[in-house]
């Protein structure tokens, strides 16, 4: 409290901008140890200032911290009060400086609206998000010298296009979008002299396109662009060390970073191998726990696909672990399937996690009455929240309940994704 007084007498002394830093700054580096201190450093600043860019940049800030307490409506309230202040404070006056701070709020806003609507399962309203963000790329950016922070906004406007649309399960929209972040992050103006290396400003719009390169069925390709987003976003966590820019969040780059690893290692599951894929997983894991420690949905997400890894090279006690560890962290168990109401991840990890782990309660001597309660937790959840659309059952989706015991169907399979902590669905082969 006493940190947030001064900071906040600080603002009638000092130029905003660099107050505003500050803040972000201590938030920033004091989230992960004291939370509440750093939210009331944030909205002592929002006591003197309620519109303007700033005031959108600590909004942002303050759901950042939400994001990673996984409080998805406070979330997306903070990031539509974001883009209002920003958008307010738009005038034919504005500096080219104040004009480029304006659109990386709106932009940034939507992105992150986006992310935690469709981990609500709010899907029309990650649609609208996503065509605001593609407004605000389009359309900003304009002043001299905002080259790269257009081609930046542009790629990323397009990879939450395609993140939304996969989602969804519109395949041909997806394709389109992503395409279309391929294209741009592959792309130079030879104007400008020598290519710069641009790949550290995107690497969830990268990991975005692995995801959906892995739903194709191209695992080698996903691969590939895995590996190319995790050196994009191992650069980004080194710049984000004590970052207050917009575009560069800590916990959100570090996420990205831990995505990318987990990204890699569903490439190699889908390959079968397993090394390589455990190897992936044991990064993704130290990566989710960098980010805000052992025990959060980051973690749990990790974990599932560490199990379904080792439940298929028959390490079968350590996957069963894994498993009611992950349960746990996501307050998942048998018996709750009238009144489970997932807080932290869309309801499809929940039916995903209770799936395989009845998969692999099927395959293990009496544990028939265990599976059966985990396989009705699981038909609940994938019932309410289909994954691949409405008429898919489990079974064609995650696999037959004795899939793991060499007689059953592996099914179309899935992609389990960190930043909309959400399971997105794979084509028909």
């Amino acid at each position: 409290m006493l940190a947030s007084c001064r900071q906040a007498r600080c603002l009638s002394t000092a130029a905003s901008a660099d107050v505003v830093g500050e803040m972000i700054s201590f938030a920033r580096d004091n989230f992960k140890t004291n939370q509440e201190q750093a939210i009331d450093v944030l909205t002592s600043g929002l006591q003197y200032m309620s519109t303007g860019p700033d005031a959108g940049r600590l909004y942002l800030a303050q759901a950042e911290i939400e994001a990673d307490r996984n409080r998805w409506r406070e979330v997306a309230d903070l990031t539509r009060k974001a883009a209002t202040a920003a958008s307010d404070a738009q005038t034919s006056s504005n500096t080219a400086a104040e004009s480029l701070l304006i659109s990386e709020v709106e932009l940034y806003a939507a992105c992150i609206h986006a992310r935690c609507s469709l981990a609500q399962g709010r899907d029309a309203e990650a649609f609208r998000a996503a065509q605001l963000c593609m407004e605000v790329a389009r359309e900003s950016f304009t002043a001299d010298g905002a080259e790269d922070r257009r081609w930046q906004g542009l790629v990323m406007a397009s990879s939450v296009a395609g993140m939304v649309q996969h989602a969804s399960a519109e395949f041909v929209s997806a394709g389109e979008s992503f395409a279309a972040v391929l294209s741009l992050a592959g792309h130079h103006d030879s104007r400008g002299g020598p290519p710069a290396e641009r790949d550290h400003l995107v690497p969830e719009a990268l990991k975005q396109a692995a995801a959906f390169r892995l739903s194709e069925g191209s695992a080698s390709e996903a691969q590939a662009l895995g590996k190319r987003a995790t050196a994009a976003a191992e650069q980004a966590v080194s710049s984000a060390k004590g970052s207050t820019g917009v575009l560069l969040s800590p916990l959100f780059t570090g996420e990205a970073l831990a995505d990318s690893y987990l990204v890699q290692a569903q490439a190699c599951m889908a390959a079968i191998d397993w090394e390589a894929a455990e190897e992936a997983l044991s990064s993704a894991l130290s990566a989710a726990e960098a980010v805000s420690g052992a025990v959060c949905p980051r973690v749990a997400l990790v974990l599932l696909l560490t199990a379904q890894t080792y439940s298929r090279t028959g390490r079968v006690t350590l996957a069963e672990g894994l498993y009611r560890e992950a349960a746990k962290m996501l307050q998942l168990k048998p018996g709750s399937e009238d009144e489970v109401e997932l807080q932290a991840v869309h309801t499809s990890v929940g039916a995903l996690l209770a799936w395989r782990y009845c998969q692999l309660l099927t395959a293990m001597p009496r544990r028939t009455t265990e599976a059966a309660s985990w396989e009705k937790l699981g038909r609940a959840l994938h019932e309410d929240a289909p994954i691949g659309g409405l008429g898919d059952s489990p079974e064609a989706v995650l696999g037959t309940l004795n899939a793991l015991t060499g007689k059953g169907q592996a099914g179309r399979g899935v992609v389990l994704d960190m930043m909309c902590r959400r399971v997105l669905p794979c084509q028909h082969p």
